[in-house]
């Protein structure tokens, strides 16, 4: 056998192959042929694929067809062997690992050039991994931070301790808990509530308009939590990081605060129950764009018009219900209000799930939370606050 050589390219024939004359010629000019075009046009390599690239900066790469180009144009510190069972050297010759698994420490091999001579250091492979954890639009982000997601979760409880924390000083130090004089068992407070909650029940069935209130109130915190606990669900349905819902969760967090102060304003303007209506049409419309959102950066503005009605529409809504019960009950019937409140979001996921099973598509599954909101915003028109206020008093004073 015998080999003909050319830039790393091998022709192999065999002379023992038993061939005519002009097939001999035929052959040779052939294979000079095909050296002489290899030689003339070896600096272009053509490859067929049936999928176009999208990208060629390496921080925005996700797909195959990517990444086979970027993998024939860039060198990498360390890269996977041929059959993909280890990692083997590239640019980096050797590297190091610390004892807790946490620091790498990779040794370059001398003499590294880019193509246009300028000498590889250290440095260059620094920027180019910290372009990849904070490049604008990089996909590889999210993967740098904390370390897992156990520590992540051990933080969170960590946080939300400190927060519960701070803001409990107040009430712990400045209200003074009223003397009990005469304790009862655990049994007897259980049997208490329970008489307690149905003379409750009672008592609101004689006032029509809180019960008419409880009812919408009922339907539109429900699309309201809905929103609240199903959005990371959902973000996640249609396909955004981790990353941009952790940020829309946090811009929820910052903005609504401050939003509530201005919404308290607002009502103020133009009424409590003009200004619940407001915010009634504006979850409508998030609803509405949640189902049409597909860039990350319009969750960021769907998070940001959540924050501007979420304190608002809670707060207006007690605000409200305070006008039109007893005062003298207010302890009674908040408890009545806020056990409501804790069985809200009991239609919203499931008709949430089932919309969206049954038309395979989330974005109709979240547009069907519309219903809890016009169902809502509808009952809320028969609540009349003046009525209300009257029926209350009157009812304090056959007591």
């Amino acid at each position: 056998m015998k080999f003909l050589k050319n830039n790393n390219v091998h022709f192999i024939y065999s002379s023992q192959i038993i061939m005519g004359r002009h097939m001999k010629k035929i052959f040779l000019i052939t294979v000079s042929f095909v050296l002489l075009s290899f030689q003339v046009f070896s600096a272009s390599l053509d490859i067929g694929r049936d999928q176009d690239s999208i990208h060629m900066d390496p921080i925005l790469v996700s797909q195959n067809a990517d990444v086979w180009v970027l993998n024939n144009m860039h060198s990498l510190i360390v890269r996977n062997n041929r059959d993909a069972t280890g990692i083997e050297p590239d640019l980096a010759e050797s590297w190091d690992i610390s004892s807790d698994g946490k620091t790498y420490t990779f040794n370059l091999r001398d003499n590294l050039k880019f193509n246009d001579g300028t000498p590889l250091k250290s440095t260059d492979a620094k920027f180019s991994i910290e372009r990849l954890r904070d490049g604008e639009g990089s996909v590889f982000g999210s993967m740098f931070g904390i370390i897992d997601a156990a520590t992540a979760i051990n933080l969170s409880f960590i946080t939300v301790a400190i927060w519960w924390g701070v803001f409990s000083l107040p009430i712990m130090i400045f209200v003074k808990e009223p003397i009990n004089y005469s304790p009862i068992s655990i049994t007897k407070a259980i049997s208490a509530g329970w008489s307690q909650l149905l003379k409750t029940i009672k008592e609101i069935r004689h006032l029509k308009v809180v019960s008419t209130f409880l009812l919408a109130y009922w339907l539109y915190i429900d699309g309201v939590d809905t929103i609240i606990r199903m959005a990371v669900d959902y973000g996640t349905s249609i396909g955004f990081t981790a990353s941009s819902l952790i940020t829309a969760l946090l811009l929820v967090q910052f903005i609504a605060f401050p939003a509530t102060l201005v919404f308290n304003w607002y009502s103020s303007k133009i009424g409590i129950k003009n200004a619940i209506y407001t915010a009634i049409i504006g979850y409508s419309t998030i609803t509405i764009f949640a189902a049409l959102v597909k860039e990350e950066w319009h969750f960021y503005i769907l998070a940001v018009m959540i924050a501007c009605f979420q304190g608002g529409i809670q707060a207006l809504s007690r605000s409200m219900y305070a006008r039109i019960i007893p005062i003298e009950k207010a302890a009674q019937f908040y408890g009545f209000y806020n056990m409501l409140g804790k069985f809200a979001a009991i239609i919203g996921p499931p008709l949430m799930g089932y919309v969206g099973l049954v038309t395979g598509n989330p974005r109709i599954g979240i547009l069907s939370i519309v219903i809890l909101f016009i169902s809502g915003g509808l009952i809320l028109r028969k609540v009349d606050l003046d009525e209300g206020e009257k029926i209350a008093k009157a009812y304090l004073s056959k007591e």
